[in-house]
């Protein structure tokens, strides 16, 4: 579908032979996927672990939007994944990881901060960001979680929300490369006389 927009200019998109809109293909391409997709709801009883009594994970906000609405990203676009909750006490030792999945293989992990460090009692947000141009298109799950360092401290919950990398091919995103992460061109030739 998102190659449909490399192709055309303006689209009109129909439901039950009814014009949903007329606009750029780029946004009917977007609001096609908004129609036909539905993001999965966060739920907080999808947690696991030790510490699930003790950190609630509120919401989950992909590039400014809740975690209950679709979220498309065009591949030229960094991503930032944001979770905002509240922690009962303080948790020494502490740090919240992220993953991101795609067709149920964690693709990567990242912390929110470098080195654990105190997570203190009351309301807090962590965030971290993918660059652009890493994901190909295509559609991730994000799981988060934390660990306190030196303990058997934990809380985990997998499949919280998705997002869509559209199909929007170029220089930066190379329709011919394959996988399932973008790297840019670091190769080399040599002419051998």
């Amino acid at each position: 579908m998102g190659r449909f927009s490399n192709y055309a200019e303006k689209a009109i998109l129909l439901e039950k032979g009814k014009m949903i809109i007329m606009a750029t293909a780029t946004e009917a391409v977007h609001q096609y996927y908004h129609l036909t997709r539905q993001n999965k709801f966060y739920d907080v009883s999808n947690f696991k672990g030790t510490l699930n009594p003790i950190l609630e994970f509120k919401q989950i906000i992909i590039n400014g939007n809740k975690s209950s609405e679709d979220t498309i990203i065009a591949p030229s676009s960094k991503i930032e994944l944001k979770v905002t909750g509240e922690c009962k006490k303080d948790l020494p030792n502490f740090r919240i990881t992220f993953s991101v999945y795609r067709d149920g293989i964690r693709l990567f992990s990242q912390h929110d901060v470098a080195e654990p460090e105190m997570l203190p009692k009351g309301y807090f947000e962590s965030r971290i960001e993918v660059p652009p141009f890493f994901l190909r298109p295509g559609e991730y799950s994000v799981a988060i979680g934390g660990y306190q360092d030196g303990a058997s401290e934990w809380i985990w919950g997998t499949d919280l929300v998705t997002f869509f990398v559209s199909e929007e091919w170029g220089k930066g995103n190379d329709f011919n490369n394959v996988g399932l992460i973008n790297l840019p061109c670091i190769g080399k030739r040599s002419i051998i006389k």
